[in-house]
């Protein structure tokens, strides 16, 4: 017979965060906890990790992960996707890159894409934290501008080692418009910190710019030390996007009277 109260923690884990156990699993019994196997088949002890079984918690945080709720606390805002980009002359390598780390778990860890504001880097960031969620990969999207000001609001709050320590062990990490975000050393100096903890432990981390890396490097934005790990062909891809601005140019509005004057 079920547990009352197990089916009542459930109900209220599925209230709270989107997702939760089911509590009529016959293989965690309502926990979403069991203990995983070692290769020789022996049960692991000393781990335990969400229930794999169908219907559990496992499957039902994939499920959540992607929808809409759960994608805008993830950073996506248009939700874009790797079916509605349209790809134009110039765009071939970028969008090969982001779909190999969006598909291929081989995938080298690092990426960083650089060229003209509305070339689709945001649109393919949206789209690879869609598909890495969708694969049960935990990711974060930061326009990096928003990212500054969050490590900015964390001081008074005594959090910053807090959040420094979760982006820095956050399985996938995409840093969107590097370049148009922060003057501080302190502002540099975290954001550096946190690329190369992800780089040494080899963490998902795609970083977009408007601006050429050797320019970055001039104008102090990003360090010679930080550009040169996603220059490092064993793990990391460097990519300039040459399509054009996908943007629609408005037409100017014609105001009345205006030709009369």
């Amino acid at each position: 017979m079920i547990d009352q109260d197990t089916i009542k923690n459930c109900e209220e884990q599925k209230a709270q965060y989107g997702y939760a156990p089911n509590p009529h699993c016959a293989v965690c019994r309502g926990s979403g906890y069991v203990h995983p196997r070692l290769p020789d088949g022996k049960t692991d002890y000393s781990q335990v990790i969400n229930c794999p079984a169908e219907g559990c918690i496992e499957s039902q945080k994939r499920i959540y992960m992607a929808t809409e709720p759960s994608l805008k606390d993830k950073g996506v805002s248009k939700f874009n996707s790797f079916d509605n980009f349209k790809p134009v002359l110039g765009a071939e390598t970028t969008l090969e890159a982001f779909k190999d780390i969006a598909f291929n778990p081989d995938a080298p860890p690092l990426l960083f894409v650089y060229g003209t504001t509305g070339n689709g880097k945001t649109h393919l960031c949206e789209a690879t934290v869609v598909q890495l969620l969708k694969r049960g990969i935990e990711c974060r999207l930061w326009a990096v501008s928003d990212l500054v000001s969050k490590l900015k609001e964390s001081i008074p709050e005594n959090t910053t080692e807090l959040l420094m320590n979760r982006l820095k062990t956050l399985p996938a990490l995409m840093l969107d418009e590097w370049g148009q975000n922060y003057g501080s050393m302190w502002e540099e100096q975290k954001l550096e910190e946190i690329l190369i903890a992800r780089e040494r432990v080899g963490l998902i981390t795609i970083v977009t710019s408007n601006l050429e890396p050797d320019k970055m490097i001039e104008e102090d934005m990003m360090p010679e030390r930080v550009v040169s790990r996603f220059r490092d062909r064993t793990q990391a891809r460097m990519i300039a996007n040459k399509a054009p601005d996908y943007r629609p140019k408005k037409k100017a509005k014609r105001v009345k009277g205006a030709d009369s004057q």
